[in-house]
């Protein structure tokens, strides 16, 4: 089975420089308290999934598109970082996928 880059996300899952990527890329969401649940990291994580696209996510997660705007602007502004440049928007998607390898599973063994 063709795993893309999941195949090369795997040899990295729940390694010390994999959290430090993280942590680098998602930890001033994360260390505000941010849960997995929580609105404002699912949006960016939807926003993620559908390639910066707000109005599919505003479609997807079934809200307003000035809302899920303004998390968008929010999420920014909290990461302080230009979602502007591909090079950032790679990081964040890579972060992402590092960060759903390493968390999955702990919810059942919580």
């Amino acid at each position: 089975e063709d795993m893309g880059v999941y195949k090369f996300l795997a040899s990295s899952n729940n390694t010390p420089e994999a959290k430090e990527f993280i942590t680098e890329q998602l930890g001033k969401l994360i260390n505000n308290g941010v849960r997995d649940e929580d609105p404002m990291l699912q949006t960016l994580f939807c926003i993620l999934r559908n390639n910066w696209q707000l109005k599919a996510v505003a479609a997807q997660m079934n809200l307003h598109y000035n809302t899920v705007k303004y998390r968008y602007h929010k999420i920014t502004e909290i990461l302080g970082t230009d979602t502007d440049l591909s090079s950032v928007r790679i990081s964040l998607t890579l972060a992402m996928e590092l960060y759903i390898l390493n968390n999955s599973g702990k919810e059942k063994n919580s």
